[in-house]
């Protein structure tokens, strides 16, 4: 029986150190300088203007009151009591990194929503709500929520039919629920150019040290016994 072992020589080691301390500041560098751009690159691409999905609701953003009203509103509001976070959040649903909230509507039915809870309007007291006033969720749309069949199964078995539709959701986060930020664009600009570079400087510090009889050739890194 052949068992493969990996050998990591002194050469190889000291080359990837090597090259990983020659790449860090280099690294540091390119994102300084690069993610600015790529930072104005990813903010030109959002949609946060008013009247878009994930911001408050305008005077005239209509009312949703049922799935109906949704699919035929395009992009609308829904109007939930003012506890509505605390009431809905032991419901909320886990999906895929996302966490989808639970609404009731006044139809009586029940539905998911992602919710951007920065952009919630709170309404203010009238003849008609001296009581308890009521929030506005922000604007929203009415969309497919895609999942592997398989998925699907397992969930309505679990769930026992939690939602009144399962195959759509109400995107009430849009861009502004998931803004890019400055961090973000340094940290990919960062990993992206010091991945490529270590490879670099460690392939070339390997070759200008065995080159340079200060490092010794490398034995074959699997060796089968």
């Amino acid at each position: 029986m052949s068992v493969m072992r990996v050998r990591v020589s002194f050469s190889m080691l000291v080359s990837s150190i090597l090259g990983f301390v020659i790449a860090v500041p280099f690294s540091l560098l390119a994102g300084f300088l690069a993610s600015p751009i790529l930072y104005e690159y990813q903010m030109g691409r959002v949609d946060i203007g008013p009247g878009s999905v994930g911001t408050e609701a305008l005077p005239d953003t209509p009312i949703a009151a049922s799935i109906a009203d949704m699919e035929q509103m395009g992009r609308f509001t829904i109007e939930v009591r003012r506890d509505f976070m605390s009431a809905s959040s032991h419901r909320a649903l886990k999906w895929n990194d996302q966490t989808y909230y639970t609404i009731d509507l006044p139809s009586g039915e029940r539905i998911a929503a992602l919710i951007n809870f920065k952009a919630l309007t709170d309404m203010a007291y009238t003849d008609s709500r001296p009581l308890a006033p009521d929030t506005l969720l922000p604007i929203g749309q009415w969309v497919e929520w895609k999942h592997p069949g398989s998925d699907e199964k397992s969930y309505k078995n679990y769930y026992d039919g939690l939602y009144t539709d399962f195959s759509h959701y109400v995107d009430m986060s849009g861009d502004p629920g998931n803004l890019p930020t400055k961090s973000g664009a340094f940290g990919q600009v960062m990993i992206v150019v010091f991945l490529i570079l270590y490879i670099f400087f460690w392939r070339l510090s390997y070759r200008i040290g065995v080159k340079k009889g200060f490092l010794k050739p490398d034995p074959p890194l699997f060796k089968r016994r």
